[in-house]
């Protein structure tokens, strides 16, 4: 329970994004169990995170950010000096959403 003052809202914003990187996407929702203040924004919450859920990537996307990551961090070489080679990357489903990706 944190008393509120001014600052409480930023405060609390910042603790959970520096917390919790890896979901900083997802939208932060404050309400109020005891006057039930603002829970009927967790319904609209829930239907933006199913449509991104449910939603399709286009392969040349995929493949765009698949290229910078291979120039940002190149795959490892197998134990004989030979490069991994990554060709491309396909989004074959949306329900949970599965990438694959093909390499030699």
């Amino acid at each position: 329970v944190v008393d509120k003052d001014e600052t409480t809202y930023d405060k609390s914003v910042k603790y959970f994004r520096s917390e919790l990187p890896q979901v900083r996407w997802a939208p932060i929702i404050f309400i109020s169990a005891a006057t039930g203040q603002r829970v009927g924004k967790i319904y609209g919450a829930i239907d933006e995170a199913l449509k991104a859920h449910r939603k399709r990537i286009s392969t040349a996307i995929l493949n765009e950010v698949l290229r910078d990551a291979i120039l940002w961090q190149p795959p490892p070489a197998k134990r004989n000096g030979a490069q991994a080679k990554i060709y491309y990357c396909n989004q074959v489903s949306t329900r949970p959403p599965t990438i694959v990706v093909f390499v030699n």
